[in-house]
Formats: C-alpha cells, structure tokens, sequence
C-alpha cells in the first residue's frame, strides 16, 4: 500500500471511529465478530498512542474539533496540527494496515 493510502484509509476509519465504539459498548445492534475485531484492533492502536496523539485523536474524531480549535487548545500553530495529524495518520496506518510500499522499497535497496 502507498504512503497516501494508508493515511486516507486511516482518515476514514477515524472519522467512524466514534461511532463504532459506541455501537461496540452499547451493542445496539448485532455487530459481527469480524467488525468487532476490527473495532478492537483499533481501538487497541489508540489505546498504544501517547498522551498528545490521544489528544488529538480525541479532538478530531470525538469532540469534532477543528484544525484550529485544536491548535487554540495544544497552543499551537494551526500547521503544527495539520503537521501532526498526518504523522499520526500514517504511524496508525502502519500499526493497523503495515508499512507502506515505498518506504520497504527504501528499506530494501542499497543506499547509493
């Protein structure tokens, strides 16, 4: 997988995540047994974030906060949050998805 997959599968799966956790607790309706290992396996990468990447993760996808909000809160510059979303992005991609194919393709061929 690309470096720009990972990360927009990862946004995608974040931006549900809230509501699959919920549907996990509170079991509103019958989820199947591979939905719900999915849900866990990401809900256990998160679980394996530090502090701020719990954070931010938090305010994007469970407050629903803007860029800027979240910048306003961590006294940062809005472009450090974009910044570190898109680290966080592709650092729960890989836990969750592997690394993606060009940075093993770097890893793989001699340097020079």
């Amino acid at each position: 997988m690309e470096k720009d997959k990972i990360i927009e599968s990862t946004k995608k799966l974040l931006e549900n995540i809230s509501v699959m956790k919920k549907r996990l607790e509170n079991e509103v309706c019958e989820i199947m047994e591979e939905e719900k290992k999915r849900i866990s396996s990401v809900l256990k990468v998160l679980d394996s974030l530090n502090e701020e990447e719990q954070c931010l993760v938090a305010y994007k996808y469970f407050e629903n906060k803007t860029h800027s909000e979240i910048a306003e809160r961590l006294h940062v510059g809005i472009n450090t949050v974009t910044r570190k979303l898109k680290k966080l992005y592709l650092t729960i991609g890989r836990l969750l998805y592997g690394f993606e194919d060009e940075f093993l393709k770097e890893l793989i061929e001699p340097i020079g």
